[in-house]
């Protein structure tokens, strides 16, 4: 709207603002369930491999 009444330069700022708030929202959750999903495996991995229970794991009780 702001193009059509002739701000283009104003429409432009804007819309990198909205763009770059959105890629760096999808970025960051990207990386965080990246992080979620790697702890997760790494957790099954240990009980799989250590017969450990998983409230041992989860509560950091000695084995």
């Amino acid at each position: 709207m702001l193009a059509f009444l002739g701000r283009t330069e104003i429409a432009e700022n804007l819309s990198m603002t909205v763009v770059t708030a959105i890629i760096g929202t999808v970025i960051t959750y990207c990386i965080k369930s990246f992080k979620e999903t790697k702890e997760e495996e790494k957790l099954r991995f240990d009980r799989e491999t250590n017969n450990v229970k998983q409230e041992e794991v989860w509560t950091n009780k000695e084995v």
